[in-house]
């Protein structure tokens, strides 16, 4: 997305011209053909306009430019579920979940709890709670990466300390 739209867009939405942000995006997506981040920042104004039936219509349209983005995914998965298509929901769920990018796993929690949640919905209970101990497995691992990342900084921090005493006297 070109910087200058980027900006007019946040200008107007900050002064409450949204209709004005809107329109702009909307020329802007349909001239930026390949322009993903426009395309969401598109649905997102929707969204925001409470317009949930063209934000997701603007999603999918994210989704087609660019199938890999999990960002679209989620955002479609999100507008399913309130919707309750729980199906479609799970289903862009599951486009993230089985990415291995950095960026789909910042998206893949969210996902599985969202995947669990329509997996509930469906009355898909093994599928649940696969899901939700999946996201019970990953929350270990995290706290165990928290855990040593906080006894690095410890460390450092007392070898800190130390140095600094020592440059005192």
């Amino acid at each position: 997305m070109t910087p200058d739209i980027q900006k007019e867009v946040s200008t107007l939405i900050r002064e409450g011209r949204q209709p004005e942000a809107l329109a702009l995006l909307q020329d802007a997506a349909a001239t930026h053909r390949t322009d993903v981040a426009l395309q969401l920042l598109l649905a997102h104004c929707l969204l925001m306009s409470k317009d949930s039936a063209a934000a997701l219509a603007a999603a999918k349209e994210a989704v087609h430019r660019s199938p890999l983005e999990p960002a679209a995914h989620f955002l479609c998965a999100r507008l399913h579920f309130a919707q309750h298509d729980f199906a479609a929901a799970r289903e862009n769920c599951e486009a993230v979940i089985d990415q291995t990018t950095d960026v789909a796993a910042y998206y893949a929690e969210s996902c599985r709890l969202l995947h669990a949640a329509s997996s509930l919905e469906l009355g898909d209970l093994a599928r649940a709670q696969a899901q939700l101990n999946q996201v019970r497995q990953n929350c270990v691992v995290c706290a165990e990466r928290v855990m040593t990342r906080n006894s690095v900084a410890d460390a450092l921090q007392a070898a800190l300390g130390a140095q600094q005493s020592s440059v005192a006297r």
